[in-house]
């Protein structure tokens, strides 16, 4: 696997830039791979192949000290692995910039097939997400304005990037405007457009009866449908995360470790809430994802709960607060799966303009669940 830099370099002593590439290159091998390469096999992995104004194979040893130079140089690295050819020349890198008082002042890296490759593998999770988000964003509107099939934002802020977007362009390549829309759109999707020009305004003010009525036209959200706006608003902290590291694999740059941490984090509740969307229960059965993370959050509770018949008392763990809390009354019980069920919620349930878009009560979600568990709590003594 062939990479390529560039390097800012200061001939400081008697070694050579690439006696330098072949120092580093023998350490990264030693610390990060089983069988490290020969010295022989590491000479002939390593190409400069130009140095700024000198264009020789390598800086020859009668420049004096001090004398600048920029060089391009290759090196073909072993491994076949992405994760460990990653590492090898991470740590090459490392060795190399270290090296500064031996002349190394800049170092950058080019092509490189590792950082391709892992990239590759996120460009498609990323073509996924996109596809599902326009599906289920598609969904929505569509419900909502019916046939109006190629205006669909026609009421709210955000509007397509290409401008002067014609319905026969888009129905050519069955598409939408959500084809031609950026993530960073997606959580403005249910802000709804204002008027910009005295004309709009006379229009929506002809419209309203009363100053109210009028206020409310302003402030309103364009899709009203309670779990279809849930859903919208959810975006709002759920897309970052994905358009940070899309952003990164766009521009063919490294991916850094937190962005990646925030991907993932992100991207499994997104992806669940779309398939929520996209299922085929009907709207009274349906839970929302939210509401599902509370049951699961009660039922790992209780199934984990440690049941003292001696001395009547359970002591569960809330997840939340990491931390136990032991329960000698029914009550007590009840009362600390009410806390825990309500501060999933507040962690999962999507928010709007800092408030929550669902009011939740969890009697009947702890309910349910201690329904299960009756029997241990009649061998407590606990009335119930």
């Amino acid at each position: 696997m062939k990479v390529d830099f560039l390097v800012f370099f200061t001939k400081a002593s008697d070694l050579h830039l690439y006696d330098l590439i072949v120092e580093s290159l023998k350490s990264a091998y030693e610390d990060n791979y089983d069988e490290p390469p020969s010295v022989e096999e590491l000479d002939m992995a390593i190409d400069i192949r130009y140095v700024k104004d000198h264009f020789k194979q390598h800086i020859e040893p009668e420049h004096e000290q001090g004398e600048t130079f920029i060089g391009g140089f290759s090196v073909d690295f072993v491994p076949e692995e992405v994760d460990v050819g990653n590492e090898i020349v991470k740590a090459f890198c490392k060795e190399l910039i270290n090296k500064g008082e031996k002349g190394i002042q800049h170092l950058l890296k080019f092509k490189d097939p590792y950082l391709k490759m892992r990239n590759s593998k996120y460009a498609d999770e990323i073509f996924d997400i996109e596809m599902k988000l326009r599906e289920v964003l598609s969904l929505i509107f569509m419900d909502t304005y019916g046939d109006n099939f190629y205006n669909l934002l026609k009421d709210v802020s955000v509007k397509p990037t290409e401008d002067k977007l014609q319905p026969e362009q888009m129905q050519t390549h069955l598409e939408n405007e959500f084809f031609y829309l950026l993530f960073s759109h997606y959580p403005n999707l249910n802000i709804r457009k204002q008027p910009n020009t005295p004309k709009d305004l006379i229009h929506l003010i002809g419209q309203a009866d009363g100053y109210e009525v009028f206020k409310q036209m302003l402030i309103s959200k364009p899709i009203k449908n309670e779990q279809y706006a849930g859903f919208l608003a959810s975006l709002q902290t759920r897309v970052d995360p994905i358009e940070k590291l899309r952003n990164c694999v766009a521009h063919n740059r490294t991916v850094p470790q937190r962005v990646i941490e925030d991907y993932e984090t992100a991207k499994e509740p997104l992806l669940k809430s779309i398939d929520d969307m996209l299922s085929k229960k009907s709207e009274d059965n349906h839970r929302m994802f939210w509401e599902e993370e509370v049951c699961e959050a009660l039922k790992a509770a209780l199934k984990t709960a440690r049941w003292n018949i001696e001395d009547s008392s359970v002591k569960i763990y809330n997840s939340h607060d990491d931390r136990d809390c032991t329960c000698h009354t029914y009550d007590e019980l009840v009362d600390e799966l009410h806390r825990l069920a309500t501060d999933t919620a507040s962690v999962y349930m999507p928010f709007d303009g800092g408030e929550p878009v669902f009011d939740y009560e969890p009697y009947d979600d702890v309910a349910d669940v201690l329904a299960e568990y009756e029997e241990q709590i009649r061998e407590l003594g606990w009335d119930i």
